[in-house]
């Protein structure tokens, strides 16, 4: 059996924890495990796991591990549940209802290329959450597996808490994606400590206004960010962010829509201003004016040129001649 083989296995099953690595065939790289029980809160994995040679991998894909959720499920985790994974790359949680996670929840990996969580919930996130782990680019020609940039993800899963202002304190992440999370705010500083982040997402939550210091803060990194389903307070000063992308050439990317609070549509951002109902119809009823001012002008010139021609074809003080008498017969 190939090492790039993905292992699923269910923990309900299994009657041995820690699992030991010298049991699996072929080599665990790539591990997704299902039926949870509904904490981890010790280390599930041996310390054989600790010494597996990363030659014997497969170098077309990365060394990963996923806990896949029955949809609604619960999962608490503790600190130190993975210890001795220090070799994987990517680490995801998929329909997990995970409550709050715990300050140094992962620091058993080491670093990680992508830290992903799809299609659930987070109750709360310790602002030490990734003690111990770093998050980073895997800029090394070998192996050669698709690389995630440095990922942090959250995609669909419902945030409740208030997302913590020094979750990335240090980190290296390089690609951040709060997607349809349910955030109602964006803590300014968020970034003041990871300035290297190039790809940033933010679309498809509830805030009404994005702090200017977050983009600031990623002056000398920020290449794209995407605002998908964002409705932004429709001032001057909600809408900086319009003139920022412009004047640092960043990539925007989104069907940004401006509204007044407790309006149901107020107007849309574009072109670094908010144009309301009754600007968007002052422009509209301009340009009809002015198109239809070209239209008349051309059918006046049309005309004129039309009776210009007509008049040239008669040439002034010419008659024309009588026909001659017919000469009668002899």
């Amino acid at each position: 059996m190939a090492a790039n083989m993905r292992l699923s296995i269910s923990l309900l099953q299994l009657a041995l924890i820690p699992l030991e690595a010298s049991k699996f065939t072929p080599i665990p790289q790539r591990l997704r495990f299902w039926k949870l029980p509904a904490s981890l809160n010790t280390a599930i994995f041996h310390t054989d796991f600790g010494s597996l040679a990363a030659a014997d991998f497969d170098t077309n894909y990365p060394a990963s591990l996923e806990f896949l959720c029955e949809e609604g499920a619960s999962l608490s985790i503790a600190t130190g549940f993975l210890t001795n994974m220090d070799y994987i790359e990517e680490l995801k949680f998929t329909n997990c209802d995970l409550g709050g996670i715990p300050a140094a929840a992962f620091s058993g990996v080491g670093s990680l290329d992508m830290l992903s969580f799809e299609n659930g919930t987070v109750s709360s996130m310790s602002d030490d959450m990734l003690d111990g782990v770093i998050i980073r680019r895997n800029t090394s020609s070998t192996p050669a597996f698709p690389k995630h940039n440095g990922a942090f993800k959250m995609v669909n899963t419902k945030y409740t808490g208030t997302f913590p202002p020094a979750v990335f304190a240090n980190q290296k992440v390089y690609e951040v994606v709060l997607r349809n999370t349910n955030l109602f705010n964006v803590d300014a500083g968020l970034f003041s400590s990871a300035p290297n982040v190039r790809y940033l997402d933010l679309s498809y939550n509830s805030f009404s206004e994005l702090p200017e210091k977050i983009l600031t803060d990623l002056s000398k990194s920020l290449g794209v960010i995407r605002l998908y389903g964002t409705d932004i307070q429709c001032t001057c000063d909600k809408l900086w962010f319009l003139d920022h992308v412009t004047s640092n050439y960043l990539t925007l990317e989104g069907d940004i829509v401006c509204v007044n609070t407790g309006a149901e549509w107020d107007g849309i951002a574009l072109v670094g201003a908010c144009l309301t109902p009754i600007d968007i119809v002052g422009y509209a009823v301009g340009f009809i004016g002015f198109v239809l001012g070209w239209v008349v002008l051309g059918l006046t010139d049309h005309t004129r040129r039309q009776m210009n021609g007509v008049a040239g074809n008669k040439k002034p003080g010419t008659k024309k001649k009588a026909p001659a008498a017919k000469q009668p017969d002899v």
